[in-house]
């Protein structure tokens, strides 16, 4: 894992370009260099370039990187850059199957200058097809590639969504990074210079994230790049055309973008007389699973996870997932005399799985690290969400900051059980989803029912809900923070029947666990293991998120999925070769903390925050920041009922929370009184073009 960012800035045909170093100033470099630091602390560096493109425009571009040194850390330096001095790449993530595509390419006769990194892959694959290596890769990634014959970048993200990149696309300028922080600031940095209009609102599209706590990003100044996102300009197009294609492409999930873009690239090479390679099989539909399949497949993504060059360990809950991995991961290192350290975190009361991740470390013989809370809940709170730069609110990225934090100490990389779930249908709401589709029009017979007292997960507490999804956004509310008809309240946002209808209607368009898959896994999950992984600088990788095994998920029939009805009903049939009965079919806990106790007892200073930054604040949700008006009445009602345990709002009071500090945090920004030190390290030597690790400092996996 790492930091990339970077900057295109393009001079139309028969303007005169400034000075490379005026065109992209320092500063500029240094906004987004520190706004990306926290991700690699390994080295850093800087590559700079200028070019002409066909129709006579000038191009300057600046790519940075902070590294993470995980694969070959005594080569791979980034940006790298190919020997003729063509293209250079900055690269976030790991490509498992980098030793087979080095081995075909080599074959073929490309000289590779670096031991065995895997970004040299993507600078190699890019020489011999452009698109080649995208074709192939089965990895969490995220990067950008700059082809000089072009004069332009190309951006891509890993399908799933595991890598961040955001950034934003104007005619003469563009830029993107890691981090949405990052691109804010420097978005603020160009309106102040006068290269962006003044007058571009710095807002956020905040609905959907203040229904669910997590959406995909939209803003004027910086989008989240969509997972699949597959940004190219092929030969024989020109920019503004690619501009055109892009800007619809971007709205489509791979592998549609995929299939959009290879279908334009291969008649683009055919108009130019050149047929492109592009193997069939990459759009084809996966084989479904069975039984012995599905083990075979996570068999073969764990191990090659398991490959890298420092210590490594794995995340260890006592669920079907994580014990699953782990099970896996520790057979194969005992082969090689190795032994597995997994590490899981205690809570307290009934949030606790640590015994059962025990009880599976004991069965499994891995070196175990039981793991406990921070008790600075408010200043971790505070840290991460400015970090992050969203309003995200799912409570659980707290422990998992904990998690990761803990777990540096021991190990560089990390094995998770992220994706399961999704792929392999293994939440609850899964099964309620099918009792709303099989008997809405019923439900919707019974009036919407209010909040149940106190325990929501209470029988009661269940069918209310599901009542309330029938009348209101179906299974959309299911998964909501503020369901459809709270929401209303707390916004003061109105809605005909029509539009309960129509969002009912497309919350069913996709099986629930598809629908998790595309939104709810990039959006929260994987948000929140890369946010609380990468401020600790750890790597994460997900084996269940392999291409082959994710592609055979989604094309396996629900039936198969769930066997008889039973959630994850195929995953706990391999499960049961590897782990006792007792621990797969134990109900499941979620990895969450006692966020509504904490709210009321004060735990690690929760409550002060809450009541300095939601209650006494004279403003803590401006309305030109959210787009929409919060109605504090309604606020204040929810914290008396919480706080006199008559309801259980711990989510809704957190999430209103994580908007109140993200709301401080926009408007400290906007005002230009967020500072940072730069600790003396400058933005690393330039590298411009000449190979592999010329003239240039630290940087790359």
């Amino acid at each position: 894992m790492c930091g990339i960012a970077g900057i295109l800035r393009v001079y139309p045909p028969g303007s005169v370009a400034p000075a490379p170093e005026v065109s992209i100033p320092q500063s500029w470099i240094d906004t987004l260099d520190d706004n990306i630091k926290h991700r690699g602390p390994d080295g850093h560096g800087l590559f700079r370039d200028r070019a002409t493109r066909s129709d006579g425009s000038t191009v300057d571009v600046a790519l940075i990187h902070r590294r993470l040194a995980i694969i070959d850390p005594a080569h791979g330096h980034q940006p790298m850059v190919s020997q003729d001095g063509r293209v250079a790449v900055v690269f976030n993530g790991c490509i498992y199957n980098h030793a087979q595509l080095r081995s075909e390419l080599e074959h073929e006769g490309y000289t590779f200058v670096t031991d065995h990194s895997d970004t040299e892959v993507l600078v190699q694959g890019w020489l011999r097809a452009e698109s080649f290596v995208f074709q192939r890769i089965d990895g969490m990634y995220a990067c950008a590639i700059w082809d000089r014959e072009h004069a332009d970048v190309f951006l891509a993200r890993d399908k799933h969504g595991e890598k961040p990149l955001y950034g934003k696309d104007f005619r003469h300028i563009r830029y993107f990074a890691s981090s949405f922080t990052a691109c804010v600031a420097l978005a603020m940095q160009l309106q102040r210079s006068g290269v962006l209009d003044a007058q571009l609102p710095i807002c956020l599209g905040s609905m959907t994230f203040l229904r669910n706590g997590a959406a995909r990003v939209w803003n004027p100044v910086a989008d989240e790049k969509q997972p699949g996102a597959f940004e190219y300009r092929p030969r024989g197009r020109t920019h503004d055309e690619a501009e055109l294609i892009f800007k619809h492409a971007r709205e489509y999930s791979e592998p549609e973008t995929v299939k959009m873009l290879i279908d334009w690239y291969v008649n683009a090479r055919r108009d130019n007389g050149h047929v492109s390679g592009v193997p069939d099989d990459y759009l084809s539909h996966g084989t479904p699973l069975d039984e012995l399949r599905l083990e075979l497949l996570l068999r073969k993504s764990v191990i090659e996870q398991l490959t890298t060059d420092v210590p490594l360990g794995c995340f260890l809950s006592g669920g079907v997932d994580s014990s699953l991995i782990a099970s896996i991961a520790q057979s194969h290192l005992r082969q090689l005399g190795q032994r597995l350290k997994t590490f899981t975190m205690r809570m307290t009361g009934t949030y606790d799985e640590s015994p059962f991740a025990t009880e599976v470390a004991k069965l499994l013989d891995t070196e175990h690290h039981e793991l406990t809370c921070s008790t600075d809940v408010a200043g971790d709170l505070v840290k991460l969400i400015e970090q992050l730069g969203l309003p995200f609110g799912d409570s659980s990225l707290l422990p998992t900051y904990w998690l990761c934090k803990a777990a540096k100490a021991h190990v560089k990389v990390a094995l998770a059980g992220d994706g399961g779930d999704e792929l392999f249908a293994g939440y609850e709401r899964h099964k309620a989803a099918k009792l709303l589709e099989k008997y809405g029009d019923m439900l919707r017979d019974f009036p919407p029912i209010g909040f149940p007292p106190r325990n929501p997960r209470s029988r009661l507490g269940k069918f209310a809900r599901l009542v309330n999804a029938a009348h209101g956004h179906g299974y959309a509310d299911l998964l909501a923070i503020f369901p459809s008809s709270v929401f209303n309240e707390l916004t003061s946002h109105s809605e005909s029947e029509a539009d309960r209808r129509e969002a009912r209607f497309l919350s069913s368009e996709f099986k629930p666990w598809v629908h998790d898959t595309i939104n709810y896994l990039p959006h929260d999950l994987l948000r929140k293991t890369d946010t609380a992984s990468m401020a600790v600088a750890l790597e994460v990788r997900c084996p269940f998120l392999s291409r082959e095994l994710s592609a055979a998920a989604w094309h396996t029939p629900a039936s198969v999925l769930l066997p008889g009805g039973q959630r994850k009903g195929l995953l706990r049939a391999v499960a049961r070769k590897f782990i006792p009965p007792a621990i797969i079919d134990r109900p499941k806990q979620g990895f969450a903390v006692p966020i509504g106790d904490w709210l009321r007892t004060n735990h690690g200073q929760l409550r002060d925050l809450y009541h300095d930054m939601v209650i006494a604040a004279r403003d803590p949700f401006p309305a030109s920041l959210l787009d929409l008006e919060i109605n504090r009445t309604y606020v204040q009602q929810l914290t008396d009922e919480h706080m006199a345990s008559k309801r259980d709002h711990a989510q809704r009071l957190y999430l209103l929370l994580v908007f109140a500090i993200w709301c401080r945090w926009m408007g400290k920004v906007a005002a230009n009184e967020r500072t940072s030190e730069r600790a003396n390290e400058g933005g690393g030597k330039v590298a411009e073009g000449g190979g592999v690790g010329a003239e240039k400092r630290g940087g790359g996996r």
